[in-house]
């Protein structure tokens, strides 16, 4: 039986929506380097464009020809020092910013998840769409203790609220988790602009379509549901060879 490699193909895709001033997504998508994330500025914070510039920036430095683990560890310690560098310079005007990350890696041919606030990574695999990372949100919080069940969540008040950003000294910790990846796979990585207003099941059925078909879906999808906040995702397929 012959033995496949896998490769990533991605499009990425961000927009002001239709009730913002300017847009304080950022994105990346390094299909050589097998990394691609979404960091989302937070709002009501001073400089949230900055912030999420600074995470893509730090990500982008990261060196080619690490292995998987030193890759992840780079990855960690190159959002700690950026992190500290944001803490550092919204103290010094007087204030406080931060910014989601939300990434996948790929890297000898395994996957790492890796994430920080409540820019989501799902898995699209055969027709089913699934939440890989954990929001560190209010409203999460309350899902896990029973307080409230996952479809309220979508509209809770305390999804805004977030317990950890970069940028945010003390409440910064990044979350590490492996993925399983196949031939076939997809995965959306986004910012909580796009989750905001469509349901999974929405997402889902979007998914189905040619990669920047369905980029474009999801877009005008998000607009037409209001567009209330920046939205920006990059939708990676993995492909065998």
């Amino acid at each position: 039986m012959p033995i496949h490699t896998l490769f990533a193909e991605s499009h990425a895709v961000t927009h002001v929506g239709c009730r913002r001033d300017r847009n304080e997504d950022r994105w990346l998508a390094r299909d050589d380097l097998g990394l691609w994330a979404v960091a989302d500025g937070m709002g009501g914070l001073m400089d949230g464009d900055a912030a999420a510039q600074a995470v893509i920036d730090g990500l982008a430095v990261v060196p080619a020809g690490l292995n998987h683990e030193a890759m992840v560890q780079a990855i960690i310690a190159a959002m700690a020092a950026t992190s500290v560098a944001i803490a550092r310079r919204a103290a010094a005007a007087g204030g406080l910013s931060g910014t989601t990350l939300a990434a996948l890696l790929w890297c000898d041919s395994r996957a790492s998840l890796i994430w920080c606030g409540d820019s989501r990574i799902y898995r699209w695999r055969g027709g089913r769409l699934e939440t890989l990372s954990r929001d560190h949100n209010e409203a999460q919080w309350q899902v896990e203790v029973g307080m409230i069940s996952a479809e309220a969540a979508q509209n809770h008040p305390g999804r805004h609220l977030l317990w950890r950003a970069i940028g945010l000294p003390g409440r910064d910790d990044i979350d590490v988790a492996a993925a399983d990846v196949r031939a076939g796979d997809r995965f959306l990585i986004c910012s909580d602009g796009l989750n905001g207003e469509l349901s999974d099941a929405d997402i889902g059925q979007i998914l189905h379509g040619p990669r920047v078909a369905a980029c474009n879906q999801l877009l005008l999808r998000t607009l037409d549901a209001g567009g209330r906040d920046n939205v920006s995702f990059v939708l990676v397929d993995f492909v065998a060879t």
